[in-house]
C-alpha cells in the first residue's frame, strides 16, 4: 500500500514507463534471483525482491492504460479489457507455470517468466508511446486531459 501511495504520485508527475521499467527491472532481477537462489535466505530475499518490484508499479499500468484508452476514445472499454486480459493470466499464469514446472523444472517456470518480463519491457521501452497529460483549467478538480506525444 505504501507503493502506490508514493510510486502512483510518481507516475503521475514523471511519467508511466518511469515508474513502470524500474519495477520490471526489479522484478526481474528477483525472479533471477529465486531461479538462481541455493538456499532458503536467498530465497526469501528473492521473493521479497519480485514483491517490491511489482509493488513499484502500483497504479501506474491501469493509469497507462486509462491515457491510451482516453486517447483513443475507448474509456472504460479499454480499461475494462486491461483488466480483463490481466485478470485471464492470473488465472492462466499458474496453470501454465505448472505445466512447465511439472514437464520441465520449477526453475524454468520461473526463467519463461523471466523472458516474458524482458519481451514486455524492451516492447514497452521501443513501442509504447506515453501519452502527454496537460494540466485541465483549475475548474477542472485536476482532472488532466491526454494528447498522444511521438
Amino acid at each position: 500500500m505504501v507503493g502506490v501511495v508514493i510510486f502512483g504520485g510518481l507516475s503521475d508527475k514523471f511519467g508511466r514507463k518511469a515508474v513502470i521499467l524500474p519495477s520490471a527491472t526489479v522484478a526481474t532481477v528477483g525472479a533471477l534471483a529465486f531461479v538462481l537462489s541455493g538456499n532458503y535466505a536467498l530465497l526469501l530475499f528473492a521473493m521479497g525482491l519480485m514483491m517490491f518490484g511489482e509493488g513499484i508499479a502500483g497504479p501506474a499500468p491501469v493509469a497507462f492504460a486509462a491515457d491510451i484508452a482516453q486517447q483513443k476514445g475507448l474509456g472504460g472499454v479499454g480499461v475494462g479489457l486491461f483488466r480483463t486480459f490481466g485478470d485471464l493470466g492470473f488465472v492462466l499464469g499458474p496453470v501454465a507455470a505448472g505445466f512447465v514446472a511439472d514437464n520441465a523444472s520449477y526453475s524454468w517456470a520461473f526463467m519463461v517468466s523471466e523472458i516474458m518480463l524482458l519481451v514486455t519491457g524492451v516492447l514497452l521501452w521501443f513501442v509504447a508511446k506515453e501519452p502527454r497529460r496537460e494540466p485541465a483549467p483549475a475548474a477542472g478538480g485536476g482532472i488532466q486531459r491526454v494528447s498522444r506525444v511521438g
